[in-house]
């Protein structure tokens, strides 16, 4: 089992090379000494013609768990052609790269903080000092709806902290956890393309979302958003949200407040969305490691969602009925609805539930793991459980459904054995499990 555990990292390793942000920032910008083109777009900015606008200024913002590699790559590449550089990154990572014309600010994730009030404040003093001449580069990565957080009025930075909390612990998912983001921010859901407006942007995405949709990407700043006021009161009334928030959903769904702007407004036609790094991509380069080490490898999907430990038990069950010398490879965002006191993640909670499962297989692992290097509110990735896994802990007294029962899962694994570590890997492509059958 130890060379299969060892062949699981490598895996996981090569996934996290293809998504690496700095080298997905590299696929599509290029800088040829007196043109710079990203992703297809040309750009000559030294002789003032591009996007056929008479002067035109760069200017960049970071913005996501990736923010850091995906700007310093960007600017390794522009030169000195932006005349300002916005990052706005997680507080437990930390810009080194000493460059001019630089403004970085630390804020917080998954629950923003007043950092992300500050940098919401300034990402749309930013927008609003655009115009038709400017051109703005958008390197967005997950995370970066509670990074820059800018509420709606009548809306409190506490307020968005016990929504976020709400509907996280009630096991939402991201589109409706989104929906509800939308229409209580003055950036997100389109909001902050219209205070660009007239500005062009091109948005470079790392995606963190099923169906990589721009839209969704940190609630899609400067993408149309097709849910409504409705859609998000009805979200609100499966969890305990403050009360500003549903009132203020209220009036917007009696049509008292604007709607985000949709598909077909002219706010939209100076904007190119571009996804640059996305789940499959590191599903593919984990099933490329894998065919290499020897496994006759797959990949079964990029869009895995549902209750954690449902997806579990299933992908269990699909491991045990596999051949031998199989990899097969899953991908996407499942959920844990929190019923218990304990700790873990989403992983860790997949990962338990395989356990259960594949109890007395020998030869079978499972591998889940977050690609951010975070699973939950723990210092853990994720997760690995094989057909030991069970049987160890009845060794040492300790009951796997209890655990579940609790949502224990990191508890658990901390005692058994088989928490993954790797610390931030500085993406974000949701999460990675691997079944793997000798």
């Amino acid at each position: 089992m130890t060379k299969m555990l060892e062949d699981a990292r490598r895996c996981w390793d090569a996934a996290i090379a293809v998504v690496d942000p700095g080298e997905a920032v590299k696929r599509v910008v290029e800088h040829d000494g007196e043109y710079l083109h990203i992703s297809g777009v040309m750009l000559n900015i030294s002789s003032g013609v591009a996007l056929k606008v008479p002067t035109l200024s760069l200017h960049v913002v970071a913005l996501g768990k990736s923010s850091i590699p995906m700007a310093e790559t960007f600017l390794d590449l522009a030169g000195d052609l932006a005349c300002h550089t916005l990052v706005i990154h997680p507080a437990n990572m930390a810009w080194r790269n000493k460059r001019p014309n630089i403004e970085t600010i630390a804020a917080g994730h998954p629950i923003p903080d007043f950092g992300s009030l500050n940098a919401g404040k300034r990402l749309l003093e930013l927008a609003d000092s655009l115009g038709e001449n400017d051109l703005l580069a958008l390197l967005i990565s997950g995370g970066g709806s509670s990074l820059a957080c800018a509420p709606a009025d009548g809306i409190s930075l506490e307020d968005k902290i016990g929504t976020t909390k709400a509907l996280l612990r009630s096991g939402v998912d991201i589109h409706a956890l989104n929906s509800v983001r939308k229409h209580i921010s003055a950036i997100k859901g389109g909001r902050l393309a219209q205070r660009a407006a007239p500005a062009k942007i091109i948005a470079l995405y790392i995606s963190d979302v099923i169906g990589d949709d721009p839209s969704v990407i940190a609630s899609g700043p400067v993408a149309p958003d097709e849910s409504t006021y409705t859609e998000a009161l009805d979200v609100c009334r499966k969890a305990d949200v403050p009360k500003s928030v549903t009132n203020l959903l209220e009036r917007g769904a009696k049509g008292l407040l604007p709607e985000t702007p949709k598909p077909g407004n002219p706010v939209f036609d100076n904007i190119k969305n571009v996804v640059i790094a996305s789940n499959h991509h590191a599903l593919a380069g984990a099933a490329r490691e894998a065919t290499l080490l020897g496994y006759k490898a797959s990949i079964t999907t990029d869009s895995l969602e549902g209750e954690a430990r449902v997806v579990g038990k299933r992908l269990a069950a699909l491991l045990k009925s596999s051949k031998e010398n199989v990899f097969i490879a899953a991908g996407g965002e499942t959920t844990v609805t929190v019923t218990g006191a304990g700790k873990g993640g989403r992983n860790q909670e997949l990962a338990l539930a395989a356990a259960i499962e594949l109890e007395g297989c020998d030869g079978c692992l499972i591998w889940a793991a977050g690609t951010d290097g975070i699973d939950g509110p723990t210092d853990a990735a994720g997760a690995w459980a094989d057909g030991s896994t069970a049987k160890t802990a009845g060794k040492l007294g300790l009951s796997p459904e209890d655990f579940l029962g609790r949502n224990d899962s990191y508890h658990f694994f901390e005692r058994v054995g088989g928490l993954i570590r790797t610390g931030p890997t500085g993406t974000n492509v949701m999460d990675t499990i691997f079944l793997m059958k000798q």
